[in-house]
């Protein structure tokens, strides 16, 4: 099955680890793909603000006429014709998969697609679609990235200008057709995709440690390369929370704020605990699209937090090493959480190993065999690869390797 690894790079922003639930698959519609029109509803996905919320599902179709196929609503109710209090007066647009819609905020100028419409109506039948709806102020865009059982790739996408309400809704609907929908909420997304983060606005909900053992967290970096600061942050702290979450206390329980570029603050820092071997030189291009496997140890009062960064573009490939030491952690618990600046995080797999509990995964791909993925986190054929740069899952791990051919 093709599936995205990214969850299409729009992943859901701020999504809680110690609430995620396992993959499960909902069906919208009528499996022999007799489904009326306005007839079965996904559940909305709600964004308030800022940020991006995805579907991922398979799209079926009875291929009669090209509108019978998955349909988008957006509205500023954040509900869908399932919940009573719905009212169709509050919806913002409606998109067809058919590169047609319609709604108050309905521009037909926006709307672009690579689709071979001489194929179209075969190619979405048993379609992997990923569908991101982003917001940026008062704009909303689309973005589906989908591929065919043939393995053909399309993006359709289209912007929405105007939207004033704070909270908007999205959901699915089908006509003539099903849908299975995957609410795999991993991985998650840390910051806005264009990397125009400012500090201290996007954070990773905390992830606790008690006692003894290991914290790990596996994501990719993206930065907007200007600063060398512009990625991502870890921040080591004793109450288990984040600013997320009502309670959290600032610089009171934080004891170390730990960047990529090899600096920090709070009152563990001290700049003789760190190493690594970066290049300098080049630093800025490699983070971005980098792969990081960031450890955190404890053994004692003695805390190691070691960043394990992959990166491979399309000439070579380069592994740097980054090593931090705290002394003297005396809280039974630590907790951490990640942050980003000018920068955004696609966060793939945490994993907390206690001492006395063993291991929790959180979220987690349990896959043995290894599966290759583009850099827009479609899976490929492993046979028949082109020279590119790639990202290689095998069960809990993870990283970007250059294929030549």
């Amino acid at each position: 099955m093709k599936k995205l690894l990214l969850s299409c790079l729009g992943l859901i922003s701020l999504c809680s680890y110690a609430a995620m639930p396992t993959t499960e698959t909902v069906i919208v519609g009528n499996e022999d793909n007799s489904t009326g029109w306005w007839s079965d509803w996904s559940d909305a996905q709600v964004l308030v603000g800022d940020g991006s919320v995805a579907f991922n599902f398979h799209n079926y179709s009875d291929c009669v006429n090209n509108w019978d196929n998955w349909i988008l609503v957006l509205d500023n109710s954040g509900l869908c014709p399932k919940d009573k209090d719905y009212d169709s007066a509050q919806e913002l647009v409606v998109l067809r998969a058919d590169n047609y819609g319609w709604g108050t905020l309905y521009e037909s100028t926006t709307l672009e697609n690579n689709y071979n419409w001489d194929t179209f109506k075969d190619d979405m039948n048993g379609a992997w679609v990923c569908l991101v709806v982003s917001r940026e102020g008062e704009t909303v865009t689309m973005t589906a990235e989908i591929e065919t059982k043939d393995e053909i790739e399309y993006t359709y996408t289209a912007t929405i200008k105007g939207v004033t309400s704070e909270k908007i809704g999205a959901f699915l609907t089908v006509e003539k057709g099903h849908l299975e929908i995957e609410n795999d909420p991993d991985p998650v997304t840390i910051g806005n995709l264009d990397n125009t983060s400012g500090f201290w606005t996007t954070w990773s909900d905390s992830v606790n440690l008690e006692g003894n053992g290991n914290i790990n967290i596996t994501f990719s970096n993206y930065t907007d390369g200007v600063e060398n600061w512009n990625n991502w942050l870890l921040v080591i702290n004793n109450a288990g929370l984040s600013p997320n979450d009502e309670g959290y206390d600032g610089a009171s329980q934080e004891l170390l704020v730990l960047r990529a570029d090899a600096w920090g603050w709070q009152s563990y820092w001290n700049p003789d605990n760190a190493t690594h071997d970066y290049n300098w030189d080049t630093f800025k291009a490699d983070m971005d699209g980098a792969y990081v496997d960031l450890n955190i140890t404890r053994d004692g009062e003695t805390v190691t937090i070691e960043a394990t960064t992959y990166v491979a573009n399309e000439t070579e490939e380069k592994e740097y090493h980054y090593t931090y030491v705290m002394n003297g952690v005396t809280a039974p618990m630590i907790g951490a959480f990640l942050t980003v600046e000018k920068a955004h995080l696609v966060i793939y797999n945490v994993e907390v190993e206690n001492e006395t509990t063993g291991v929790a995964t959180i979220a987690t791909d349990t896959t043995a065999a290894p599966v290759y993925y583009n850099l827009q986190g479609m899976e490929v054929n492993a046979s028949n690869l082109n020279t590119g740069v790639y990202i290689v899952r095998e069960g809990n791990s993870a990283k970007k390797v250059l294929i030549r051919k």
